[in-house]
């Protein structure tokens, strides 16, 4: 008796620590980070979008995310970069706290704050404050969807 109550401990230990975790052991913040690492390309400029009646020149914006924090972005040059979701065409970026918005280059003169609406591995929907090109001369609300 007293050999079985020994195997069944030394089976329960080695059970206990032979079988990693194998659950999913990532953050809300590395889910994110992952979903965002991708190159997205402009679809719509929603009709709420100051910008959206511009055209096509907008569609040809593309803007890609790394999961070490740097991001590039290729616009047309008639894109201004007051209406483009970076004032420049690389950089770092990081997440607020709360997960909630993308933070370009913090702390400079280029800084440019993307408020996330929807972030998915498909889908990536945010705005900003920026200036409309054209016949928009104050600032405004520019809305962009993207996808990979």
């Amino acid at each position: 008796m007293k050999k079985l109550t020994l195997l069944f401990l030394a089976s329960l230990v080695v059970l206990l620590t032979a079988c990693p975790n194998k659950g999913d052991d990532k953050t809300p913040e590395d889910i994110a980070k992952e979903n965002l690492s991708v190159t997205w390309k402009v679809v719509t400029l929603p009709s709420s979008s100051p910008v959206g009646s511009f055209g096509e020149e907008f569609k040809q914006i593309t803007m890609t995310f790394t999961i070490n924090g740097t991001y590039s972005l290729s616009k047309p040059a008639s894109v201004p970069f007051s209406a483009a979701p970076a004032n420049k065409a690389s950089g770092v970026w990081k997440f607020s706290t709360d997960l909630n918005q993308i933070i370009l280059d913090e702390g400079t003169t280029e800084a440019k704050i993307l408020n996330k609406e929807t972030l998915s591995a498909t889908n990536f929907i945010f705005h900003f404050q920026g200036k409309a090109p054209a016949k928009y001369t104050t600032d405004a609300v520019i809305t962009y969807s993207m996808i990979p």
